[in-house]
């Protein structure tokens, strides 16, 4: 079930109309028929997935409840907690890598080791790619580790960890929610509130202008310059190209976010933020803050802290003391867990070279460049240029902006070769065709959606919240706003409303 389809909002309102008539007591038990019937309308096996992993996370976190329960040997109990997040692990990666990257390592392999087409296709498995699997696999891990952490007890009633692996809007593209803050959510009392409905349709509603209105439009330039094989773009085609990806990508994924937020917040449940104006970072550190911020913070607290203070990497600070500055040996063990968990992130994104390049990019420059802290800030001094003044805040965006625009070339390739064909065509700026890009009157609604997002987002930067300043204005301002807005509705589904998400096929 595509969420920008009338279909959709057909479930959302009928949904939204039992959830408030019937007792407290139940409304979790709805929450949780729709959350499985949703999955079940994209694929009935999509439900056999769900429930291995609830289970698996259930069970493991019971055993570890029991294990700390138990007095005795405190290294035994360790050791048994650890074998029982292993398990887990395994069993849950285990399931994605099946799913997800058995079939493609296999079309790898069989490139590689010129196998026929026959003996690829016995080879491969005839598995779907369950709907959401990627974003609940991190969050049923997370939650087995902190109860190892004894950050929470485990949960004794399965159907609350259910509806939290299978909560139906984080399904189609996150966020990665963690588990106390949406028990929290789920416990507490839900009551009708107007003002929930109106917020949240509002969100629903931007949401729906930045995907249909902005991501789909650009879809098609960004299609003609880097996916006709009967088309070779050069100079400012490739760069603006990529500009146009961005946009695109961004209000794709953000608009998406913003549809199942609104959607969460109509039936008073808050889910995790993922964005915050990335573009006005004024480093890749800082964008990567600002850009899926639940994924970002998974990594760090299960994949980063872990890596960084683990025994290998002690003993290379232990070994590099001495003989380097105190600041590079504290340093290098966080340059190398930066790469190692963008690379982990780019694979986290899907198989193929394209990930594991964009991974490879992105780590490599944020390890560089906190090798290079004390370098750039003596260079900056004595360039007696002062970090705080405007003009270098307005160049490290601009700066961000470069690195990240550039990065987008690993999204926009399938293979190493491509990539360096078009970075090269990417400076002959002289052979630029801009008709390639294929611009019609149609991005006259999209450059209109932009500069409102702009200001829209400068407007968030500042502090302050669209919605809360629109709900202090006059009713018939408001009334003004939301007419204009209806009267955008038609648009959005004769406009590519049956396209998926990018990052739903992640």
């Amino acid at each position: 079930m595509n969420i920008t389809t009338v279909g959709f909002l057909l479930f959302i309102v009928t949904g939204l109309i039992v959830y408030y008539l019937i007792p407290t007591a139940w409304k979790n038990k709805l929450l949780l028929i729709m959350s499985l019937a949703f999955s079940a309308f994209f694929d009935l096996r999509c439900l056999i997935f769900i429930v291995l992993v609830s289970v698996s996370a259930y069970v493991a976190g019971l055993l570890l409840d029991k294990r700390s329960a138990k007095e005795g040997d405190y290294d035994l109990m360790i050791k048994k907690g650890r074998a029982i997040i292993t398990l887990n692990v395994v069993f849950d990666v285990a399931i994605l890598f099946l799913v997800k990257y058995y079939n493609p390592l296999v079309n790898t392999i069989g490139r590689i080791a010129h196998f026929s087409a026959e003996a690829q296709g016995n080879l491969r498995l005839n598995l779907i790619v369950p709907l959401g699997i990627s974003y609940y696999t991190l969050q049923a891990i997370s939650y087995v580790v902190d109860v190892y952490w004894q950050k929470y007890k485990a949960e004794k009633n399965y159907f609350n960890l259910l509806l939290f692996i299978s909560y139906f809007p984080q399904m189609v593209q996150g966020p990665i929610n963690r588990y106390d803050k949406m028990s929290a959510e789920f416990s507490k009392p839900h009551t009708f509130n107007i003002k929930n409905i109106k917020f949240g349709a509002q969100l629903m509603i931007w949401g729906f202008i930045k995907k249909l209105i902005v991501a789909d439009k650009l879809s098609t330039s960004v299609q003609a310059v880097f996916y006709d094989d009967s088309v070779t773009p050069y100079g400012l085609t490739v760069v603006i190209g990529l500009i146009i990806y961005g946009i695109q990508l961004y209000c794709d994924f953000s608009g998406g976010i913003d549809i199942i937020r609104g959607v969460s917040e109509m039936f008073d449940i808050e889910l995790a933020v993922n964005f915050r104006q990335p573009y006005f970072s004024k480093s890749l550190a800082e964008f990567w803050q600002r850009w899926h911020i639940s994924l970002g913070a998974w990594m760090k607290d299960y994949i980063f802290y872990p890596i960084s203070m683990s025994s290998p990497l002690k003993k290379l600070k232990k070994s590099l003391k001495g003989k380097v500055s105190k600041h590079t040996v504290n340093r290098i063990p966080i340059a190398i867990a930066d790469i190692l968990v963008f690379i982990l992130v780019g694979l986290w994104h899907g198989a193929g070279y394209k990930f594991l390049a964009w991974g490879i990019y992105n780590g490599v420059i944020l390890a560089f460049s906190n090798m290079m802290t004390d370098s750039y800030a003596k260079g900056l001094k004595r360039l007696k240029i002062n970090k705080r003044s405007k003009g270098w805040e307005y160049f490290s965006i601009f700066r961000t902006l470069v690195i990240v625009t550039f990065g987008w070339v690993f999204d926009c390739t399938d293979t190493p070769a491509r990539t360096l064909e078009i970075v090269k065509n990417m400076f002959l700026l002289g052979r630029t065709n801009l008709s390639v890009i294929g611009i019609s009157s149609s991005y006259i609604w999209a450059t209109a959606v932009c500069v409102l997002l702009l200001v829209v987002s400068i407007i968030n930067e500042n502090g302050k919240s669209v919605r809360e300043e629109l709900s202090k204005r006059s009713v018939w301002i408001q009334i003004l706003i939301w007419v204009l807005l209806i009267q955008l509705i038609p648009l959005f589904f004769t406009s590519g409303s049956e396209g998926g998400f990018m990052y739903a096929n992640f």
